[in-house]
């Protein structure tokens, strides 16, 4: 269970640096959620949009994949 609780604060926290345009932090968050869960799908779409957002267009197709 702390690990879910690790992810979900880390995956709220990454969100919310994406919200406000901070997208080194949020990549890095997003990053650190898929070490915490590798299958799930949620967080390469989410790193597939801060990407794109970060114009890294090679790194926001190979997670949209």
């Amino acid at each position: 269970e702390g690990n879910t609780d690790t992810f979900q604060a880390t995956f709220f926290e990454a969100l919310k640096h994406k919200s406000i345009q901070n997208y080194d932090k949020a990549i890095a968050l997003f990053l650190e959620c898929r070490q915490l869960a590798p299958t799930n799908s949620a967080i390469h779409h989410e790193l597939a949009r801060v990407y794109f957002l970060d114009q890294h267009y090679l790194q926001a197709q190979e997670h949209a994949i």
